[in-house]
């Protein structure tokens, strides 16, 4: 892709003065143009000034909606503060220590203010939105270099990663997927995918530098029919949201405006993504993570005995396929680091890779993702680490062993499945599932829960968590 736009400028007000009357949004069905956004983001601007907010600080966006979030990430673009926006489904002990350990000194809470987190934040208030809009004529420039967004991963233990990346790196990867992704100013993108996910931030970049229109909502809008109301060219789903619109749905997305439609999230299912090309859309399987600002790899997929690959390998980025088959990947996109105590980390090692946890090889120049090298799964788009949740249930009075793992599930790809043994050898699944509701996210609570079979090995040994694999293999069989 060529871009005629500096790294060096914001892309918004490159925008409003090139096309400003073009709709940047499309909100809950009304037209606001670039200028307007524009005027917005400069309203916010001066209230953080006037809110004593400063360079370098870093605010926490919880239960934002999608133009909040959109404008504030490009407030805080303009003015060197950085953007964390966090999954409000996480515990609130979780986002307390994940505040904590990003040292996040600000809290913008729109919907509903938590107390315990106000006292380790300030509170920001977003201004009113008037509509007195002036034409902007004067470019302004920002540091491309300088922290800009902390996103929160799923978390693989109590307390989610920080990934940093600065506004460099989410500008490559949008420029990256150009390349197999074409997006025009006359082209729009539904915000499908939260904005508290790296790939819901990309889908902001991937708008904003081509001029092109975002279509969002304030309040939850079923996906059917959204599609059928509104003139939406691009879409990015997850496997689960896929199968909601062609099997539950029963859609013909061909009948809709809608002409390509980025794949990601995991386990794709082959026989989805060819009943969507039967109905004349162009349907990329994309390989990504947080670290790389969301994509490496996309393209039209292969499908192989070995499964269906994710892409080839976009612009700006790296892969090498290293010892035990394991996925490093490098380049423009990449995390600046994680942020631990405050602290910036790097995330590669010396020759500056970064060691996925993938495994994978190449099939027809595209990337084949094989497995993951730990025991981390994806369910309906998000990571779900199994001994996260065998921690909570261990904390249940009657639980004294759990082995969770994934077993195939149709709409959601891979859903988890508890094993338990008990002191009194009975499953309460309603009292397992209040219980787990306080310690971790409500997508990773299991939809199953099972006795420890009678083959499995005694209590106190390390059990073979493949068997339980296999066992879970046979679930709707």
């Amino acid at each position: 892709m060529s871009v005629s736009l500096p790294l060096d400028t914001c892309p918004l007000r490159y925008q409003a003065i090139k096309d400003p009357t073009h709709s940047a949004f499309l909100w809950d069905g009304h037209a606001l143009s670039y200028a307007l956004i524009d005027h917005w983001v400069n309203d916010i601007c001066l209230a953080m000034a006037k809110q004593g907010i400063q360079t370098n600080d870093r605010l926490m966006l919880l239960n934002g909606n999608a133009l909040d979030t959109c404008l504030l990430i490009i407030a805080c673009l303009r003015t060197d503060v950085l953007f964390c926006p966090v999954n409000p489904s996480f515990p609130e002990d979780q986002i307390t220590q994940y505040a904590l350990n990003a040292s996040i000194n600000w809290l913008c809470s729109p919907a509903t203010l938590s107390e315990r987190l106000l006292q380790y934040c300030n509170h920001f208030v977003l201004p009113e939105k008037n509509h007195n809009v002036q034409r902007p004529n004067t470019l302004i420039k920002i540091n491309p270099n300088a922290l800009l967004t902390v996103v929160a991963t799923s978390g693989s233990t109590g307390t989610p990663k920080a990934i940093a990346h600065s506004y460099k790196n989410h500008f490559f990867n949008a420029v990256g997927s150009q390349s197999a992704l074409p997006l025009k100013p006359e082209d729009s993108w539904l915000v499908s995918l939260p904005l508290f996910h790296v790939g819901g931030i990309a889908i902001i970049f991937r708008c904003l530098l081509a001029g092109a229109t975002l279509i969002a909502f304030s309040k939850h809008q079923p996906l059917a029919e959204t599609l059928t109301s509104y003139r939406i060219s691009h879409l990015s789903l997850v496997n689960t949201q896929l199968y909601r619109l062609l099997i539950h749905e029963k859609m013909h997305l061909g009948n809709t405006g809608l002409r390509y439609i980025l794949l990601g999230g995991g386990i794709a299912s082959q026989p989805l993504v060819e009943t969507a090309q039967n109905q004349g859309l162009v349907v990329l399987t994309t390989y990504g993570m947080t670290e790389m600002g969301s994509q490496v790899c996309t393209d039209k997929p292969v499908f192989s005995q070995y499964g269906m690959t994710s892409g080839s390998l976009l612009p700006y980025c790296d892969i090498k396929i290293a010892d035990h088959d394991e996925i490093y990947v490098r380049g423009k996109p990449l995390a600046q680091g994680i942020l631990h105590k405050g602290e910036l980390q790097t995330v590669t090692d010396a020759s500056g890779w970064y060691h996925t946890g993938d495994r994978g090889k190449w099939l027809n120049n595209q990337i084949l993702v094989t497995g993951r090298t730990d025991n981390l799964f994806i369910s309906g788009g998000e990571n779900i680490q199994p001994e996260e949740i065998e921690r909570a249930l261990l904390l249940f009075p009657t639980v004294i062993q759990a082995v969770v793992v994934p077993y195939l599930n149709v709409e959601f790809g891979q859903r988890p499945v508890a094993y338990l043994k008990t002191t009194d050898s009975l499953i309460n699944v309603d009292a397992l599932k209040q219980h787990l509701s306080h310690h971790i996210a409500r997508f990773k609570v299991p939809d199953k829960f099972l006795p420890f079979p009678d083959t499995s090995q005694s209590l106190g040994i390390k059990v073979n968590r493949q068997k339980f694999k296999f066992l879970a293999q046979q679930i709707n069989r």
